[in-house]
């Protein structure tokens, strides 16, 4: 199956890379990280994450429901606010 979209969703100042796969009712993402830079990361393997398409069009598409998934899953050192704040500086 061939990926019918490729993203790049920012959580945390890392990015990842996130390809899409549409089957029937299914929506699949391949989520990897997109730059070397960033190691120790939460897809330093692939991760497979399936849905059904009907929940990915309520939350608002594809670039939407990954962005509140990754900010949710994909915790960082940039995720404590203190960090945030010391690598903004």
């Amino acid at each position: 199956m061939q990926a019918q979209d490729t993203l790049i969703i920012w959580s945390y100042e890392v990015p990842y890379l996130a390809k899409v796969f549409k089957d029937h009712d299914i929506t699949t993402y391949h989520i990897d990280r997109a730059d070397d830079d960033f190691t120790g990361t939460y897809a330093d393997e692939t991760r497979v994450w399936d849905f059904p398409t009907e929940v990915v069009d309520e939350m608002g598409g594809d670039k939407e429901q990954l962005q509140r998934l990754l900010d949710t899953l994909a915790p960082t050192k940039f995720a404590d606010p203190e960090n945030m704040a010391s690598a903004a500086a």
